[in-house]
């Protein structure tokens, strides 16, 4: 595991994110690299970091209601949240600005409440037990709802599909 010195490290370190060829200039605008090669390297060097902090600063230090699941990647829900939270870090990071912060407020406190709480898909695993995931049943839909969903819609901005009476 990395320590949190690290990651700081990391944060301040290998990049200049004030310069031009950072500006979302299209597609001809150098691809940024990320910092971390995907959301498992991050959960395990980040994440677990700044969750672990956030536990022990709740509920008097004891992080009541905040539950964690070693196999965090054998849920679904998770998984989808925890790869789209580090997403949301790896943009945000290049804000010099309030980047980060934004995604402390609109990223990270979220998805830690949902992930841990009462509800979330960790609701009932701790650090020595997991629980799968049960799928919920679902029926097909019939082709007169498949045509419009949206890899049956037209691109944006080209001509609708299906007139309307």
């Amino acid at each position: 595991m990395t320590s949190i010195d690290d990651v700081l490290a990391q944060l301040e370190g290998d990049h200049d994110d004030t310069g031009p060829e950072n500006s979302p200039a299209g597609p001809s605008a150098p691809k940024i690299k990320p910092v971390y090669r995907d959301a498992d390297q991050w959960v395990r060097d980040v994440f677990v970091l700044l969750f672990g902090e956030y536990k022990r600063q709740t509920s008097a230090g004891r992080g009541e209601g905040l539950r964690w699941c070693p196999r965090w990647w054998a849920h679904p829900l998770a998984l989808d949240r925890l790869e789209s939270l580090w997403r949301a870090w790896e943009a945000l990071r290049l804000d010099p600005g309030t980047g980060l912060s934004v995604w402390y407020r609109d990223h990270f406190a979220p998805a830690v409440a949902d992930l841990t709480g009462d509800h979330g898909p960790f609701r009932e695993c701790d650090s020595q037990r997991h629980v799968e995931a049960e799928p919920a049943p679902a029926l097909a839909a019939p082709q007169s709802i498949r045509v419009h969903f949206a890899d049956k819609a037209p691109p944006v901005g080209g001509p609708p599909r299906h007139s309307r009476p």
